[in-house]
């Protein structure tokens, strides 16, 4: 299929969305950064399921650690064995 029609049946896509649902540009771009997201993570896990459980500890880190957050962890946790060896030296 030639890529003008791809581009209109995506905006034809993105108008019908908007009209049976109700949803704002900000929302339909917000699905769409979600969508990329979770094929991206697919692609990780399917290419290198390491990397993909790396990246997942690197987002609950992330989200569980700010800089108001006091944690008191053992070292030897689940949650930090990524960091294994990688203290100051």
């Amino acid at each position: 299929m030639p890529r003008p029609r791809v581009a209109m049946q995506r905006i034809g896509e993105v108008l019908r969305l908007k009209y049976e649902l109700g949803l704002s540009d900000s929302e339909i771009a917000r699905g769409e950064g979600d969508a990329q997201a979770a094929r991206i993570y697919a692609e990780a896990y399917t290419t290198d399921p390491e990397l993909y459980a790396f990246l997942r500890s690197l987002e609950a880190y992330r989200k569980a650690i700010d800089g108001k957050t006091t944690l008191v962890l053992s070292p030897d946790t689940e949650f930090f064995k990524y960091f294994e060896g990688q203290g100051a030296e």
